[in-house]
C-alpha cells in the first residue's frame, strides 16, 4: 500500500497550537505513532500491508456510536458482526505469519489500537478553529 509507505510528518498536518492543551497535542501524537507502528513486522520497519488493511477494516467497522457523531447507528449489531469477521481474519493471519503465541500477542496489541484510535479521535474533535 503506497499510502502507508510514504507519509506526511504529523507536524505538517497538526501544526501547534491546534489543541486547547499542549498535553493533548503530545498525547495525540503518541497515539498516532503507536497506531502507525503496529503493522510493522520486521526490524527494517517495513509495513505488512495485509496487517494494515485488516486492522483498518476492524477500526472502520467499530460499532461505537460516538464515531458517527450525533447520528446513531441504525444497526450496531450488524456493524459489530462485520467487525468480528475482520478481527477473526486478522487473528488467523497473524497466527499463520507469526506463529500461535506471537500471533495471539500481536492480535491483542492490535485490538488495543482501537482504544488509541478512539482517544486520538476524541482529541482531534476538540481541535481549535483556524
Amino acid at each position: 500500500m503506497l499510502f502507508l509507505k510514504k507519509h506526511i510528518p504529523l507536524v505538517q498536518v497538526y501544526v501547534s497550537p491546534w489543541s486547547p492543551s499542549f498535553s493533548d497535542e503530545q498525547r495525540h501524537r503518541h497515539c498516532l505513532r503507536r497506531l502507525c507502528e503496529w503493522p510493522r513486522l520486521s526490524p527494517e520497519r517495513t509495513y505488512d500491508d495485509r496487517m494494515a488493511i485488516l486492522i483498518l477494516a476492524v477500526l472502520t467497522f467499530s460499532p461505537c456510536d460516538s464515531w458517527a457523531g450525533d447520528r446513531p447507528l441504525e444497526d450496531g449489531a450488524a456493524v459489530e458482526r462485520v467487525q468480528q469477521k475482520y478481527a477473526l481474519l486478522l487473528y488467523k493471519y497473524l497466527r499463520s505469519v507469526l506463529g500461535p503465541e506471537e500471533g495471539r500477542a500481536r492480535f491483542g496489541a492490535g485490538l488495543e489500537r482501537i482504544a488509541l484510535a478512539r482517544e486520538a479521535y476524541d482529541m482531534h474533535s476538540k481541535m481549535l478553529p483556524f
